[in-house]
């Protein structure tokens, strides 16, 4: 999950994702070790995390006639999280909002759906906090946008799959 973010978030500021200068803006956040480094206060920055939304999750078997085979889909909902500080944060948040939908050659979109991900229509707008530092306020903007993966698994060989559950009367006589 977070390579293919990555590569969309590198989409969406038009840099190179095997650069320096994309390795040095977007940062995965909480890595070890910590606490982690906090940038200057005149360089722009972009965290990122992702993680699974546990109640959003549907998981549905099927069973191809064709081949014989049983199929087990699943589909999850993850939360791309970005938190943005620096003189930009703001535009760096609405940037990612504005282009992460957009479609077509290595654009963000079809990075995403060629993974098997497909994000939520219209995030909601970036939040602006302050954070404090050394006396002074930290301006910062977070935004976050849901993704639906999907994923599956073909199982190679027939398996015995359970089609119709056996009726068993059972019948206790005479008390």
């Amino acid at each position: 999950m977070n390579d293919t973010g990555f590569r969309a978030l590198c989409a969406c500021f038009d840099l190179d994702p095997d650069g320096e200068a994309a390795a040095a803006f977007l940062i995965p956040a909480y890595q070890e070790p910590e606490p982690a480094m906090r940038p200057s206060r005149s360089r722009d920055v972009v965290y990122y995390y992702a993680v699974p939304e546990d109640e959003r999750q549907t998981q549905y078997q099927t069973f191809s006639e064709a081949s014989g085979y049983p199929v087990v889909s699943s589909v999850l909902c993850y939360k791309l999280v970005l938190i943005c500080y620096g003189p930009n944060c703001e535009n760096n948040a609405q940037a990612v909002r504005s282009f992460f939908l957009l479609d077509g050659n290595n654009m963000p979109r079809r990075i995403l759906r060629e993974a098997g991900m497909f994000p939520v229509m219209d995030p909601a707008p970036p939040m602006i906090l302050y954070e404090e530092e050394n006396s002074l306020w930290r301006k910062r903007a977070d935004l976050t946008v849901f993704l639906y993966c999907q994923m599956e698994k073909k199982y190679p060989k027939k398996q015995g799959m359970i089609r119709a559950v056996p009726a068993v009367v059972m019948y206790k006589s005479g008390e």
